[in-house]
């Protein structure tokens, strides 16, 4: 599979995931988050492993209405996205971020959704 899409605009974002009817896994992420530093490489080695679409997001900008709109709270935060709708999620935990466990739960959720 492909690498994730790394978008850095609201613009993007909207084009290429809420404007698309194609299951993605998306990291919400920043560039100032240790947790987030941490956890990119295996979200891309994931990422490359499954049969789904994935993007990386990068919501840095503090008004970035991305934050409010998907209740991004902690970062990394994933999300599943279905026609354009979220769909499940994994929210980063403050100060210990996500786990493998969190990794493996959504990329299983999307093969799921992928599969018909």
């Amino acid at each position: 599979m492909n690498p994730p899409l790394e978008l850095t605009t609201v613009a993007d974002f909207r084009r290429e995931i809420e404007r698309r009817n194609v299951p993605t896994v998306v990291m919400f992420t920043t560039s100032w988050c240790p947790f987030c530093r941490r956890f990119k490489p295996k979200f891309v080695e994931a990422a490359g492993e499954a049969h789904v679409r994935s993007a990386l997001i990068y919501i840095d900008d503090w008004e970035n209405p991305l934050w409010d709109e998907y209740r991004v709270d902690v970062v990394p935060t994933l999300v599943l996205f279905e026609k354009g709708q979220p769909v499940h999620r994994r929210d980063g935990v403050l100060g210990r971020g996500l786990g493998d466990h969190d990794l493996a739960a959504i990329f299983n959720q999307a093969a799921a959704v992928a599969t018909p």
